[in-house]
């Protein structure tokens, strides 16, 4: 079995497990499940695809790591909190950390409408439900299980997530970790002779958990008569993290007109980042560009991303001809991703991003959190209020692995 096929069948598998438990067939879900665990053992086991175990990475000490063909990937008995690498799920998550629970609710956005009707309502479809929910000082707080769900949506949602930067588990909100000033040059050497010496600079960069936070109200004739108020809280919250969190690890957030220290620095304001300088009318010339800088820097870039106003441009060229352009084979074997999270202004252009992900660490403190809330004013005017928020930041630990594309036309 190769590395592609293993995935494309794991993906597949996870995508009919998912599918089940929508469908409230959580045996079934199980026993796919099971198969993924079997798929997993049995890659692994392959001699042919064998993985070195243990492997520790500078900036995470503590935890073990394996390699799959270059790509890093947490291994199963370390994932902590509900916080992976992209591959896993969240859902997945939950399922294995309790293997040994009797789960009581699958999951599905159907569950969480059902549980916030019931909440509202007192009135519950599936009685299961009330036995999930987690009453505290400020309200009710959303089962694990069911916030697993949003989570999904959200990292399917971020640039970031969505790329695969590494995501770190934060126990406390202040975690400081290596980053690559200068890479040590090797060379061979005589026998019986001195060798070279080299220098090797790292330099310590602080993961700050900053919070994302947010709040909003639903009238109560929205919650009782809607009948998909499950996916569209899913959505909606997802949508808005996935967001907000995108937008302050790219640019942080000013605040009169300087940078906030209660928001990320954002990857972008790095001035230890390569930089191309778009030239003339949109091409493909300047990611190429930026690759060939990240290439020249002993980089692997495998991600491109850009804004809906370039990749308009882009699609939008023509050969002499009038035949819509190809893309360049430079860029075949690498990720394309559209976020409007990246600059766009009339006057300066667009910018871009070219990079490799293991060249950035997330840190999250706390995942995303979603509180049932009733205060005066849910009262007075007969609404339900919604509370949510995540702790997370984000900073570049190899800066000369990833380039950013300014001024794209």
């Amino acid at each position: 079995m190769t590395k592609k096929e293993y995935l494309e069948k794991r993906e597949e598998m996870l995508s009919d497990a998912e599918k089940s438990l929508n469908l409230g067939e959580a045996e079934k879900a199980e026993k796919i499940m099971n198969n993924v665990k079997n798929l997993d053992l049995q890659y692994e086991n392959d001699s042919a695809y064998s993985e070195p175990k243990n492997i520790k990475l500078p900036w995470m000490s503590g935890e073990s790591y394996s390699m799959l063909n270059g790509n890093v990937r947490v291994e199963p008995e370390n994932i902590q909190n509900g916080i992976f690498l992209k591959g896993d799920r969240a859902m997945e998550n939950y399922a294995r950390q309790n293997k040994n629970a009797d789960l009581d609710i699958s999951g599905t956005s159907e569950d969480l409408g059902g549980l916030i009707k019931g909440i509202v309502t007192g009135m519950w479809e599936n009685p299961k439900l009330k036995n999930a929910v987690t009453t505290t000082s400020g309200g009710v707080l959303i089962p694990s299980v069911l916030s697993a769900k949003v989570i999904d949506v959200a990292r399917n949602l971020s640039l970031f997530a969505s790329a695969g930067v590494p995501i770190l588990p934060m126990d406390t909100n202040n975690v400081t970790i290596s980053r690559v000033k200068k890479d040590p040059e090797f060379s061979f050497k005589e026998e019986g002779k001195e060798g070279k010496e080299v220098n090797f600079e790292l330099d310590g960069v602080e993961l700050k958990s900053k919070t994302c936070y947010g709040y909003a109200y639903v009238t109560l004739e929205a919650i009782n008569s809607s009948k998909n108020l499950g996916d569209i809280i899913t959505q909606v919250f997802a949508s808005a993290i996935a967001v907000a969190t995108d937008k302050g690890m790219m640019y942080g957030q000013k605040d009169n007109e300087s940078p906030a220290t209660y928001a990320p620095s954002g990857i972008m304001n790095d001035n230890e980042l390569l930089t191309v300088t778009a030239g003339g009318s949109v091409s493909y010339d300047d990611i190429i560009k930026g690759r060939g800088k990240i290439l020249q820097n002993n980089g692997f870039p495998s991600v491109w991303a850009i804004n809906a106003v370039t990749d308009e441009g882009l699609s939008l060229l023509k050969s002499t001809d009038g035949q819509y352009l190809a893309l360049p084979k430079t860029l075949e074997n690498m990720k394309k991703i559209v976020s409007n999270q990246l600059s766009y202004d009339e006057s300066k252009g667009s910018e871009a991003l070219v990079f490799d992900p293991m060249a950035m660490l997330i840190g999250i403190q706390n995942n995303i959190q979603i509180k049932i809330i009733e205060d005066e004013k849910c009262l007075k005017n007969g609404l339900v209020g919604f509370q949510i928020y995540t702790m997370q930041d984000c900073k570049a630990i190899r800066p000369k692995h990833i380039c950013k594309i300014t001024g794209i036309k």
